[in-house]
């Protein structure tokens, strides 16, 4: 029962094709069309949600160039989504990210554009305990950082670099390291040297 169903699709378009978008040619006749991936006939017959990510870290042109299209069109090869679909698209502001770039503005011109903002210290703490139960995370790591806020998040001033810099990803991961690490070791050397290896 299709109505019953909200179809929620995720693709990162710094890591797919053009093909991934719109369809690759059928030619098993005498005229060929667009074969729409399985994602797209499930849209056409669902209410969903298609969610492109990473939409600034995508630096082929040809794939923005499909995304357009997709998002234009509202349909991938001959396969029309279902009025109840919305397209989203997700991606970083080039002056907080060495990877994103500006967008084409007819592009641009398709979306409502919201400005998210990074997340405090105390949304992080909140979703560290929503997502992992407490003996899987290390409570130093968040008590640190409500006494720290200011090291919380940092840009890299590298556009390409080796040093590690702290982000709500790596405090998560390092959370998640050091609780694993103290049933193992004692060593304080090795527990600064996985700390520095998180967070810089």
């Amino acid at each position: 029962n299709k109505d019953k169903y909200y179809v929620f699709v995720d693709i990162r378009l710094s890591s797919i094709e053009p093909a991934d978008l719109q369809g690759i040619p059928d030619m098993s006749k005498e005229y060929f069309v667009y074969k729409a991936p399985a994602w797209a006939y499930v849209l056409k017959e669902c209410s969903g949600m298609l969610f492109l990510d990473e939409i600034t870290a995508c630096n082929r042109d040809d794939i923005l160039s499909a995304a357009f299209q997709l998002v234009l069109d509202r349909r991938s090869g001959e396969c029309y989504f279902n009025d109840n679909v919305t397209i989203i698209a997700a991606g970083n502001n080039p002056k907080e990210s060495s990877v994103a770039r500006l967008l084409p503005s007819p592009l641009t011109n398709r979306f409502a554009i919201f400005e998210i903002e990074a997340p405090k210290v105390e949304d992080w703490v909140k979703y560290m305990d929503n997502k992992y139960d407490e003996e899987k995370i290390n409570k130093l790591v968040i008590g640190f950082l409500l006494s720290n806020k200011d090291i919380f998040r940092e840009i890299p001033k590298e556009s390409e670099t080796l040093n590690q810099y702290p982000t709500p990803r790596t405090w998560e991961q390092l959370a998640l390291a050091l609780c694993n690490f103290e049933h193992v070791s004692k060593n304080e050397k090795a527990k600064y040297d996985l700390i520095a290896s998180f967070v810089g």
